[in-house]
């Protein structure tokens, strides 16, 4: 999630793509608190051949509003960090990128007979499942 005071020109829209976001300085999270998506996102802007101000580092998501100091500025903050946030008057809007994502693998061993871990998995595929888009368009039948 992006997030910024309420003036702000993102304000406006539903969602932001990663190059309308590459024009603002940011404050972004620490590398530590995922290496993965940290890296993936600044690779994702030195693809599209732009440059990006990193202006503060932020480990918490309580240090957003500190750090949100002028209209100009946006901050990523996690879904549940947002929550805080919009209660002091900030606004928020989701980063749409086909490129960054994040992929849940869950694994447990074949021989498990527990019911609970059972249910967990099956419910787990089913939910996947309903959310993935099809792998190819149905075809109309001719």
């Amino acid at each position: 999630m992006i997030a910024f005071r309420e003036g702000h020109q993102l304000a406006a829209k539903k969602s932001v793509s990663l190059a309308e976001v590459a024009e603002y300085p940011w404050a972004f999270f620490n590398r530590y608190i995922h290496p993965y998506l940290h890296d993936l996102i600044l690779q994702r802007v030195d693809a599209k051949h732009k440059q990006v101000s990193i202006v503060h580092q932020a480990s918490q998501p309580d240090q957003v509003p500190a750090l949100l100091t002028n209209d100009s500025l946006v901050a990523w903050v996690n879904p549940a960090g947002v929550e805080c946030i919009a209660k002091r008057g900030f606004a928020y809007v989701p980063l749409i990128d086909e490129d960054i994502r994040l992929e849940t693998h869950v694994a447990c061993l074949a021989g498990n007979t527990s019911q609970m871990v059972s249910e967990f998995v099956r419910k787990f595929v089913k939910l996947t499942e309903l959310r993935r888009p099809p792998e190819q368009l149905p075809l109309p039948i001719v």
